[in-house]
């Protein structure tokens, strides 16, 4: 997703989990792993905490080396 999008669904989640006991997310993956790194985008904007992603995902989308405070740990392999 685009920035824009990936805000408006967290704003949107923000929002149902101020009615719900509990909030369940569910993305649809691609067969290259995107809804994945949707998933991992969007834990980091709703909880701000460093993700451990497996270095695979980070070499096939640079994007998440970038924008994603990570552990340093996951990008052995």
């Amino acid at each position: 997703y685009v920035e824009k999008e990936m805000n408006f669904t967290v704003q949107r989640i923000k929002e149902l989990t101020t009615r719900a006991e509990q909030t369940s997310v569910i993305w649809n993956n691609h067969y290259q792993g995107k809804g994945v790194v949707n998933a991992f985008e969007l834990k980091h904007k709703l909880t701000k905490r460093k993700l451990d992603i497996p270095a695979t995902l980070v070499r096939n989308y640079p994007r998440l080396h970038h924008s994603l405070p990570m552990k340093c740990n996951n990008l052995r392999s």
